[in-house]
């Protein structure tokens, strides 16, 4: 169990910086709304947002 936690982590943090290099090409407040959605173990959904 600890290291699928572990996994998630990781992946939380990759989400983040993918987010975060999306900086200055698309609207500041859509990468916001969608890594707050990581905070919430949406990261799925956050992807999808960031990608589409």
């Amino acid at each position: 169990m600890k290291t699928l936690e572990k996994r998630m982590k990781a992946l939380d943090k990759q989400m983040m910086k993918f987010g975060k290099s999306l900086e200055g090409r698309l609207d500041a407040r859509l990468i916001e709304s969608a890594l707050d959605y990581i905070h919430y173990s949406e990261r799925f959904l956050a992807f999808e947002i960031l990608c589409t």
